[in-house]
């Protein structure tokens, strides 16, 4: 950056006392500055668009003049460099001398390698590719009559930049060729902050002239560039556009104004400003019709009118004389006559008033959009930075060690339970419920005579389809981390941010199996009783029998158990990287954190196995051998089983002896009768063949009562004490071995397992460079949250 380049102090004082400050008051005056202050910053972005001033127009329109009349300084007209870079003013009252700052903003970089230098939809602006924002200081002025020479260089230096800035500062290289530029267009701004007593508070942008027809063929792909960077600037809601029309031309052929036309909203936001007034001819008197109705609003109408200014473009005519000028100008017909109405609206003056009252108004309009957007920014980087601190480079050991016991607090709270902030217990608890609803659902039901008819107490419908399709239907993969944890990667359930534990699904991991899981008929029931019978003495009670049915019954609960035990180790690993995550979250581009996600699944691994195995051989005892001491528990159940089933089954003999006597009436009579069941007698009945098959199947059904409560409660023991309680108390040892931070050279091994990546020191980097920008636009914005004044004072007070 090259050193501020002091002239010496000017000889031409201030002109004139601006009178368009006069109205503000001294708050919006520091709002003004402030939002050019932020401009500065860097804060504006696509999200962020600031309140803005654009001057556009089509070339040769006298829009340089305009730029000077409103400025107060001398633009470079030769060359026609001054039309092909933006050119960025500020201007703010102060108390000290005329003083302006020339400063190179180099937000786009030119690729010289491209194939083309023409625009597309990819990139609008060519070979210009958009990169982060830098600021070249250029040089310092205090002699007004040294700009004009000055900003000359810094326009080539911005359509050089192959070159270093520091080559086109007057007086540091005399060998530079000022006739020569490697590009004819750059969207890179060259910025003037311009500060003297009584000027306005005014910041505004003039763009290169919008080009209809390029002089050489070589030249055509600027037309495309140029008019994309206008749309670029003018589609932005918080800017106001300043559409710079000569009165010597017909207004229908300007293309910034069909530019306006075709943005949404844009025209709304326009300021029309009429140029070259003193160059209308006159000739049958009606020259003045058109520009009267757009004056009027009957044509082109813009959303905040248009005004008349008369510029002196001779460069020896200082700016008082060429307000005078222009003053005198507006005081003749038919400015003082037929347009007379419109006076308000002729001249420079005026226009710099309405233009920083409208400048205001957007400002304050826009302001709370701003702190909220600023705010919500500083807090977004905040928590960014929450999770890249700086690596610790003392006491690494003695960190590790208390994220360690903050991570081994939170799975203890969730373990153990009692706090509505660790819900894994809950969930867990409504999953273990529908594991023991499913078995109570599955039990074994009954078919009665007919296919259709079944039987199962408390339970409706509670029969399913044929036994056969019932064994034969698979235990399918379930999702949410139901698989098995053997099969899976580390990334499978370690990658990403884990989900909340109270978003895991706990429900539906039953659905898929049978229910019930199988259907005896009595038939069946009596084979089973006949194979195992074992007295040559007929109608005995047959135990081996009830035992066999017993066997068949709980023959279902092993898939179900494996599925019960899959999503709780599945909700268990959630808990662990989530409270991985919340707890080492900030060291997670570091080694420690991958080591961590591999030591928690592959330690969840290695208890899933044993612990199958355990549940194994719960599950086969169950199978081999029935047994139960609960005796009195077992003679209820069976009385109600046996009750219920006496009940269902004398129903049905009763709906089958009907039917079989309407269909003998039907063939003697030949007449359709309906017999009353409720007439039917137990006499006409006779006997139930399959009474001791019932009893048989009332047995079997205490005990499954029974049997499936005890293994519903041992499965879930198991649980508390081959995984809840192990990740409690072992996960921390298995932890520290695996990492190996308690041997000899535990100091070196944190500090390496802690040691952060290149690309996360650049993202700290980058942070902590917006989080300062943000900082200081929140520190300057505080003024805009005290009790506001009055927008404009009231001359009349």
């Amino acid at each position: 950056m090259a050193a501020e380049r002091h002239s010496s102090p000017s000889t031409v004082g201030i002109e004139e006392k601006n009178a368009s400050i006069d109205f503000l008051s001294q708050n919006m005056r520091e709002m003004v500055k402030k939002i050019q202050d932020l401009r500065h910053l860097g804060i504006e972005n696509h999200t962020l668009p600031l309140p803005k001033i654009v001057v556009v127009g089509d070339q040769s329109v006298g829009k340089s003049s305009l730029i000077e009349g409103m400025s107060e300084i001398k633009v470079p007209r030769s060359a026609g460099c001054c039309t092909r870079c933006p050119l960025e003013i500020n201007l703010s009252e102060s108390d000290g001398p005329w003083t302006c700052r020339l400063l190179l903003m180099k937000k786009y970089m030119y690729d010289a390698g491209g194939r083309t230098q023409r625009a597309t939809n990819a990139r609008p602006l060519g070979p210009w590719i958009e990169q982060d924002p830098e600021e070249l200081h250029f040089a310092t002025l205090t002699d007004k009559t040294l700009l004009q020479e000055h900003l000359k260089w810094a326009q080539l230096a911005t359509l050089n930049p192959g070159r270093s800035h520091t080559d086109f500062i007057p007086g540091e290289d005399q060998e530079t060729d000022s006739t020569y530029s490697q590009v004819k267009f750059s969207p890179n701004v060259v910025r003037l902050d311009i500060s003297a007593p009584g000027f306005p508070n005014l910041s505004f942008y003039d763009l290169p002239g919008v080009i209809n027809v390029a002089e050489l063929d070589e030249e055509r792909y600027l037309v495309g560039l140029v008019e994309n960077l206008v749309k670029e600037y003018i589609k932005a809601q918080n800017c106001i556009i300043l559409l710079a029309l000569p009165m010597t031309d017909d207004a229908t052929n300007s293309s910034a104004a069909r530019i306006i036309r075709d943005i949404p909203g844009a025209r709304d936001r326009t300021v029309g400003v009429l140029t070259k007034p003193d160059r209308v001819e006159l000739k049958n008197g009606n020259e003045y019709d058109q520009w009267r109705e757009i004056l009027r609003g009957e044509k082109f109408a813009t959303g905040h009118g248009y005004f008349v200014v008369q510029n002196n473009p001779d460069p020896r005519i200082d700016h008082a004389t060429a307000r005078a000028d222009e003053g005198y100008f507006f005081s003749n017909p038919p400015w003082t006559t037929e347009l007379a109405e419109y006076n308000d609206r002729f001249g420079t003056r005026r226009l710099q008033t309405a233009l920083s009252k409208l400048l205001l108004r957007l400002i304050q309009d826009s302001l709370p959009g701003i702190i909220n957007q600023i705010n919500t920014q500083a807090q977004s980087v905040d928590q960014a930075l929450a999770k890249l601190p700086n690596p610790p480079s003392a006491n690494v050991s003695y960190i590790l060690c208390q994220k360690l016991n903050s991570f081994m607090n939170n799975v203890q709270m969730h373990v153990d339970g009692g706090s509505a902030q660790y819900p894994f217990l809950k969930q867990w608890g409504i999953i273990a419920s529908e594991f023991q609803q499913y078995l109570t659902a599955s039990r074994p039901g009954l078919k009665l005579n007919t296919p259709s008819e079944f039987v199962n107490p408390e339970s409706k419908g509670d029969a399913s389809a044929s036994s056969s399709k019932a064994q034969k239907r698979k235990n399918t993969p379930q999702k949410n981390g139901a698989g098995d944890l053997k099969k899976m990667k580390v990334g499978d359930l370690a990658n990403g941010s884990a989900p909340d534990v109270s978003a895991f699904k706990v429900h539906g991991h039953f659905d898929h199996f049978p229910k019930p899981a199988k259907s005896f008929t009595l038939p069946e029931i009596r084979n089973i009783n006949a194979d195992t019978y074992a007295s040559g003495v007929p109608g005995l009670g047959n135990p081996h029998a009830v035992e066999a049915l017993n066997r068949i019954s709980v023959s279902h609960w092993e898939d179900p158990m494996k599925t019960f035990l899959l999503v709780t180790y599945s909700l268990m690993a959630e808990v662990l990287l989530n409270e991985m995550r919340y707890v080492f979250g900030q060291y997670e581009q570091t080694a420690l954190f991958e080591e961590l996600k591999v030591i928690i699944v592959e330690f969840l691994e290695s208890i899933r196995i044993e612990h199958f195995h355990q549940a194994e051989l719960v599950f086969n005892i169950e199978c081999l051998k029935p047994f139960t001491m609960a005796n009195d528990l077992f003679r209820r159940g069976q009385e109600e089983a046996y009750e219920y089933f006496f009940h269902k089954r004398y129903e049905a003999r009763v709906a089958q002896y009907a039917r079989l006597i309407d269909a003998q009436q039907q063939q003697t009579t030949g007449r359709s009768l309906r017999t009353d069941l409720s007439k039917v007698t137990e006499k006409e009945l006779g006997p139930d063949e399959f009474a001791k098959e019932l009893e048989i199947m009332s047995a079997s059904r205490a005990y499954y009562d029974i049997a499936s409560s005890r293994f519903v409660d041992t499965t879930c023991q198991g649980i508390h004490i081959k995984l809840f309680m192990r990740c409690r108390d072992e996960l921390r040892g298995e932890i520290e071995q695996k990492l190996g931070i308690l041997n000899e050279n535990a100091s070196e091994r944190c500090t390496e397992l802690m040691a952060e990546d290149r690309e996360r020191q650049l993202r700290r980097m980058y942070l902590l460079k917006e989080k300062e920008k943000l900082d200081k636009a929140q520190e300057w914005l505080k003024v805009a949250e005290k009790t506001p004044e009055p927008l404009f004072y009231d001359s009349s007070s």
